[in-house]
Parts: structure tokens; sequence; C-alpha cells
């Protein structure tokens, strides 16, 4: 706050009055007020056109004779591959399966499988699919033991 006192042309002395500091507050306010409106306005980010193949990691502890899956969505149709990557238990065969979920990407409908040990080189599955939600499904087929993690990757449009 400023205090002034005023004189008139006598020079007697008026009643002194405080000026607020508003105008600097109002104008950082509007500022302010306009920023957040302008990007409240925004059509939201750019994303590219072009981005390629994305991999997943999925990895989990699974029990014996336990499931695991983790969904996923595809948007643009194309090649998924799921490679088995590791698993704790050496020596050990585990279910692996790929499948739809519905359109909240709950449940797992298995509709490839295969029944292999981990193999960091090549993809255990491999198929095209069209836009929709699917899952990645591990399963524990008998072999386990005891508690076991596990590490896969899957590679999709």
């Amino acid at each position: 706050m400023v205090l002034l006192s005023l004189r008139d042309v006598s020079s007697e002395p008026l009643t002194p009055f405080v000026v607020p500091r508003r105008p600097a507050r109002l104008l950082s306010s509007a500022l302010l007020v306009l920023t957040l409106f302008t990007a409240a306005c925004d059509d939201g980010p750019t994303l590219p056109t072009d981005v390629g193949p994305i991999t997943l990691t999925f990895a989990s502890n699974i029990q014996p004779r336990g499931v695991i899956s983790r969904s996923f969505v595809v948007v643009e149709p194309g090649t998924v591959s799921v490679t088995f990557l590791s698993l704790s238990v050496t020596d050990i065969e585990m279910a692996i399966g790929l499948g739809t979920t519905d359109s909240e990407g709950r449940g797992c409908t298995i509709t490839s499988s295969v029944t292999a040990r981990p193999d960091a080189v090549n993809p255990i599955i491999s198929t095209t699919l069209t836009s929709g939600n699917y899952c990645v499904q591990i399963a524990d087929v008998g072999n386990l033991t005891g508690l076991a993690s596990f590490l896969i990757t899957f590679t999709r449009p």
C-alpha cells in the first residue's frame, strides 16, 4: 500500500488516503486466467502418426498352477510378437498365450498359445492383429513347485 497526502492550491494538507496496489495484482490475475483459459482451449497434444512398434514388458511372480495375464490395446492393425525372456526356475515349460479381453480390459480369452521354455532371442508367438483389446497370459502347466518370477515382452503396432 502507498500512503499519500494531497495538498490543494492553498498548501494546506488534505485528508490522507490509501491507494491500494491492486492494479499489479489485477494484471497478474488477469494474465493467469488468460493463460489457463488458453491452455484449456487447446485441442490437446498432437500425436505422431507414425510411431512404429511399441515393446511392452510383462514381469511378475507366478504361483504353482497360477495364471497371470496383462491386457493391451492395438490401435493400428499389425504384427504382435510375444517373447518369453526369462523364468527364475530353470528348465521349466510354461503355457504362454495371446487372447482377447472385453472392452474394459477384463478377462483373457486365449486364441493362440504355446508351451515353451524361455528364449531371449526368438518370439514364441507372432501374429497379425486388427484393432482391439488383447491380452498376454502365462500359466503354469503343473511344473512349478514354488513361486517363480518371469519376464515376457510383447511388441505391438
